[in-house]
């Protein structure tokens, strides 16, 4: 009985804590200042900070992986974030190796992505870190990919795609255009 309003007191934070993920995850749009100084390099403390490239596969992997520790209050280590990085992305022979996941922990840290617990070696996101990261995956996967993919030159025209056939006759103009200029394409 001594323990029910402990229990109560906890059951409401987890709760709190899982609608503003939910939250998050539904609102996660994010200002295009704030993309720009993701996906380009920049300086932050002096310091110059590599871009996180949208779209790269290495990049894309780490966003989506920071999507898994949305719900970790005591944050993630270099191993666990690494592990996951690696499920998602295969940098070939060499491996995912602990010196790129420390490099890229340095970027997502400078860039405000991911903070470092003091005392410690494990980071929690920021709360616009949440809503980066859910920005980052949800645009790629839900709808750059998708259209890249209609745009593949291997698949076959679809007359009833009518994106597939403005670009098809965007990329005519653009030839006839070039044509005009008497330019090799």
């Amino acid at each position: 009985m001594g323990n029910l309003p402990r229990l109560r007191t906890l059951g409401r934070n987890i709760n709190h804590r899982l609608l503003t993920l939910e939250r998050v995850a539904q609102h996660c749009a994010v200002a295009s200042q704030t993309v720009e100084r993701i996906v380009l390099p920049t300086v932050d403390d002096g310091q110059r900070t590599p871009a996180l490239r949208w779209g790269d596969p290495r990049a894309m992997a780490i966003f989506s992986a920071l999507c898994a520790f949305l719900a970790t209050p005591q944050g993630f280590t270099n191993a666990m974030l690494r592990e996951q990085i690696g499920r998602r992305y295969d940098p070939g022979a060499g491996g995912y190796t602990a010196g790129r996941m420390t490099y890229d922990l340095r970027r997502l840290r400078l860039k405000g992505v991911v903070q470092r617990i003091p005392r410690s070696h494990r980071y929690v996101l920021t709360p616009q870190g949440r809503r980066i990261a859910f920005f980052m995956t949800k645009s790629y996967c839900r709808v750059v990919r998708p259209i890249l993919q209609r745009f593949d030159t291997r698949a076959p025209p679809s007359a009833s795609d009518r994106l597939q056939r403005a670009w098809t006759t965007c990329e005519a103009a653009i030839d006839a255009a070039i044509g005009d200029a008497r330019m090799a394409a």
